[in-house]
């Protein structure tokens, strides 16, 4: 196996240059580009391979970032949601030369509880989790030394977070039926027990067909709640909570749904009833998650979920690598524009004049 000594030697530096040089810190410490070529040229020839236990015990650092994650009932992690978001972790990682654990729960300690204990027993260098996993902020997360991004924090906390503003993409999906000749739009939300499931959502479409000059119409419907990892049963709720708001109101030539999941089971309840996606009634969904799997493809307003992934790396890093402060980063939100992608769920609004 080479060793260290033998990449300074080849290189002709000491082999303290050469590992400052192999862990990155050549530029840190104002070692010469000309030198810090040689050691990366003589590593490449010798095929040496850094020791990962000396170099996390020498500089401190795990180089792995941990993704909480929720997973369904048969232990799953990567699941829609889950899957865009660390599409976006890995990614981001791996560009910075990090590695990626998932976190999922254990029986009797819930994932955050140990993403937590990963990071105090240096597993990981940063904890990344979707806001999600907890209902109210635990006592655990209130120490600001604990390197946490939240992705979609539930409340305010003290930890960076990551959120996804809806307007962009749903003021977008106007405009592009707007152009479309479409003047009456319906917005297809959800109820929740307290009041309206994310009522930014509908405020935004409300402010968005006000500016479009356009008829804005609302029906908010209740599904039933509960995960379900099959998406033929979560389609089929959400036809079954539709199923009461039909016939639409007259003259409505456009439909935008809470998610890809109303909009899916809308297909199927506007074919029951005769009617055409697109060429009868214009359909746009949210979330991109299913949209894409769609007949004919839908229409969404994209919640970026790879985006938001790779910012929250960004603002974990910026941590880890001393840029900012706990104490700096303490309830700092980044905000991920969404944004419209067009399939083929929408087309020019049909002559309603004589209905």
């Amino acid at each position: 196996m080479t060793t260290l000594k033998q990449v300074a030697r080849r290189a002709g530096v000491s082999p303290a240059t050469a590992s400052l040089v192999l862990n990155g810190r050549a530029r840190e410490l104002k070692i010469s580009d000309p030198a810090a070529r040689r050691v990366l040229k003589a590593a490449r020839k010798l095929g040496y391979r850094a020791n990962y236990h000396a170099r996390t015990l020498s500089l401190g650092r795990s180089f792995t970032l941990g993704l909480a994650m929720g997973a369904d009932p048969e232990g799953g992690l990567l699941h829609r949601f889950w899957s865009a978001v660390a599409a976006g972790v890995d990614a981001a990682a791996r560009q910075n030369d990090n590695d990626l654990l998932l976190i999922g729960p254990r029986p009797g300690e819930l994932v955050l509880e140990r993403g937590i204990r990963c990071l105090q027993e240096k597993r990981v260098d940063a904890l990344i989790a979707v806001g999600a996993l907890y209902e109210s902020i635990p006592d655990s997360l209130l120490d600001l030394e604990l390197p946490i991004v939240f992705v979609e924090a539930s409340e305010p906390g003290p930890h960076p977070t990551v959120n996804m503003d809806p307007a962009p993409g749903i003021v977008e999906a106007v405009e592009h039926l707007a152009r479309l000749g479409h003047r009456r739009v319906l917005w297809l939300g959800k109820q929740a027990e307290r009041g309206i499931r994310l009522p930014e959502r509908a405020e935004a479409f409300r402010a968005a067909v006000k500016a479009a000059g356009m008829e804005g119409r609302e029906h908010f419907v209740r599904t039933e709640s509960g995960y379900d990892p099959r998406v033929e049963r979560l389609i089929g709720r959400e036809r079954e909570a539709l199923a009461g708001c039909l016939p639409f109101p007259e003259g409505t030539t456009a439909i935008i749904c809470f998610n890809d999941l109303m909009g899916l089971a809308l297909y199927s309840l506007l074919a029951e009833h005769g009617l055409r996606v697109a060429r009868d009634v214009s359909v746009i969904g949210f979330d991109d998650l299913h949209a894409s799997r769609a007949v004919p493809p839908m229409t969404t307003i994209s919640h970026v979920l790879p985006q938001m992934g790779r910012e929250a790396v960004a603002l974990a890093l910026s941590v880890v690598d001393g840029d900012r402060s706990p104490e700096e980063m303490c309830g700092v939100v980044e905000v991920v524009p969404s944004r419209l992608v067009m399939r083929e769920s929408t087309a020019s609004a049909p002559d309603v004049s004589s209905k």
